[in-house]
């Protein structure tokens, strides 16, 4: 599901992140920077993040998550509504500023920011993962 070759560590995050007194617990994440990882902690924002939505996560995903990696310096967000089947991905701009995609479930999305092909980047085949998942 995950292709990793153009990044250093992929991991699924085993304690929470403390942002603004808000504790955060992204699903999936990928850090670039071995020296963000403290063992227990990252000590600083991943440049990517996937969520798995549900009906009680999907406002605070949505909302204050959003808020939060945009102003601590996420590079790129996803937003996976299993139940919908629908990808969304976010990519952070600066300044406030972000662009937001939705995909249909049978795309194979590159993360914009780990090189923008299929064939050359970091890149999520969701055809692969929603027949994997149920809602």
């Amino acid at each position: 599901m995950l292709r990793a070759s153009l990044v250093r560590k992929t991991a699924q995050i085993p304690a929470p992140e403390v942002l603004d007194f808000t504790i955060v617990q992204p699903d999936v994440f990928i850090i670039c920077d071995p020296d963000k990882n403290k063992d227990k902690y990252i000590d600083g924002a991943p440049d990517f993040i996937l969520e798995v939505l549900s009906p009680v996560t999907k406002g605070k995903d949505f909302l204050i998550k959003f808020n939060k990696y945009m102003e601590t310096g996420v590079r790129e967000y996803w937003l996976l509504d299993v139940e919908a089947r629908k990808p969304t991905s976010i990519v952070f701009l600066g300044n406030g500023q972000s662009e937001r995609e939705e995909r249909k479930a049978a795309d194979r999305i590159a993360l914009r920011n780990f090189g923008k092909s299929v064939t050359t980047g970091l890149y999520i085949d969701f055809d692969k993962v929603f027949t994997r998942v149920k809602p």
